[in-house]
């Protein structure tokens, strides 16, 4: 599953988070996939990532990478929530 699927799954299960710490995760999942999604349009969109030099290319390439999978990992203890 990947990170989009596992950011649907928990956003479905958000609504059982009953306790403060649960909320904040919830909360913190959101804006980080406000994060993420932005990050990816910005790197979809050939004609504004290409200006940005090839190094930085590569850092934000990376940066998506890692934030993606973090997103996962939160989605995931999400999902666990009962």
């Amino acid at each position: 599953m990947d990170w989009q699927e596992k950011y649907d799954r928990s956003k479905a299960l958000a609504h059982q988070a009953r306790h403060d710490f649960q909320h904040r995760v919830v909360v913190e999942r959101d804006e980080l996939y406000a994060k993420v999604k932005a990050l990816a349009s910005f790197i979809n969109a050939p004609d504004r990532f290409h200006e940005v030099p090839e190094a930085e290319q590569k850092r934000l390439t990376k940066q998506f990478y890692f934030m993606t999978e973090y997103l996962a990992v939160i989605s995931d203890r999400i999902a666990e929530f009962r």
